[in-house]
């Protein structure tokens, strides 16, 4: 878990450093957390904590000195890098895609459920 932690968040700081646009105001100093902190708790929340974000948040806070920042101050920053996130998704599913060609990808349209 703490690998995985610590890979999500260096990968995604540099992922937002190298991507933002040249023309686009830096991070703002005032902020109690980073954009890759925000998006680093959302991923640790879908990965180890079943999509809950206060445990993913009080996680990060206790392991690894995060910030505080309340459950609606987090909710909205991370509302903000919705399209960051689905950009991120949308260029990995592209990439893993492309590295497994002989992968068959196979939907169930009807899961758990026959058709009768």
């Amino acid at each position: 878990m703490r690998q995985q932690t610590i890979a999500m968040y260096c990968f995604l700081d540099g992922l937002l450093t190298l991507t933002r646009p040249r023309w686009a105001r830096p991070a703002d100093p005032c902020c109690r957390l980073s954009d890759a902190q925000v998006l680093t708790t959302a991923l640790v929340a879908a990965r180890f904590f079943g999509g809950n974000l206060v445990v993913a948040k009080h996680y990060m806070e206790q392991h690894w000195g995060q910030n505080r920042l309340d459950k609606s101050g987090f909710t909205r920053r991370l509302h903000a890098l919705t399209d960051t996130l689905l950009s991120l998704f949308a260029t990995f599913g592209a990439l893993l895609k492309d590295v497994h060609l002989e992968a068959r990808y196979v939907l169930d349209s009807f899961p758990g459920g026959r058709l009768s």
